[in-house]
């Protein structure tokens, strides 16, 4: 799994605005052929193993408590974006 190529072309993302323009109006197979453009070699089977690493993370950080509650909208008390290292570009192409 190239888990490195997704981080570093999520980097690469948040660092050009016009890129992440691009990719608004994007599907997955668009934006891994952006990322291959851009000299990434990341497959639909990578980005799926990455974004199934992420959320195992995400449950390993939340009780089943938690989990419940932000399942309901409730959020979290302790809630800090700064935690998380890719929220906007991961979201835009891997929530749509």
């Amino acid at each position: 799994m190239s888990v490195e190529q997704v981080t570093n072309f999520l980097e690469l993302l948040e660092k050009n605005l016009k890129l992440i323009e691009e990719a608004k109006s994007m599907n997955l197979g668009d934006i891994l052929l952006l990322a291959q453009r851009e000299g990434f070699e990341i497959s639909n089977r990578d980005w799926k193993e990455f974004i199934g690493e992420k959320i195992r993370q995400a449950n390993l950080m939340l009780s089943d408590a938690e989990l419940e509650q932000v399942a309901a909208g409730g959020g979290h008390p302790d809630f800090d974006p700064e935690m998380f290292t890719h929220p906007p570009v991961t979201c835009l192409i891997g929530c749509g």
